[in-house]
């Protein structure tokens, strides 16, 4: 009886826990506590099509100027991470705007890249992604580049 008595106990400890989980997220606003799960990631694939389509997206290389001048994605402009929120100007003006954000070849290119994201979210923007792979895999894959300072 204590063993059954202490399964019920515990089922019901896991779905208390489970619906207030569920109710905290659903009642989540335009918070700044991000996690990984908020941004949609990208792959190379998807960002080339995205790309070829109609509604072209704002390509965000937030690598250092060094790496972005070794090579981008063609049309894309460099803003290193951490100046994103110093630089709001270079951003488009309206928040619904779709906006895909990439790392470059560095070190620590992912973490650069969700930490962009959550910036860019942060100041209001509704529809931003991340290409996981960054350069690395759009080198890789052998799709075009561009070289030099300039998108």
């Amino acid at each position: 009886m204590i063993r059954y008595s202490s399964t019920l106990l515990f089922i019901f400890c896991l779905l208390f826990t489970s619906s207030f989980a569920q109710a905290q997220h659903q009642g989540e606003s335009h918070s700044t506590h991000i996690t990984y799960e908020k941004f949609p990631f990208l792959t190379a694939e998807m960002v080339k099509q995205e790309i070829a389509g109609k509604n072209k997206p704002v390509l965000i290389d937030v690598g250092s100027i060094q790496e972005y001048r070794g090579g981008h994605i063609p049309g894309a402009i460099n803003i290193p991470s951490v100046a994103i929120k110093g630089q709001p100007q270079r951003l488009p003006q309206d928040k619904s705007t779709r906006i895909i954000i990439y790392q470059g070849r560095g070190e620590g290119g992912k973490e650069r890249a969700h930490d962009a994201a959550t910036r860019v979210w942060s100041m209001g923007y509704t529809n931003v992604s991340v290409f996981i792979g960054g350069m690395a895999d759009w080198f890789d894959l052998k799709y075009p580049i561009k070289k030099g300072p300039n998108p």
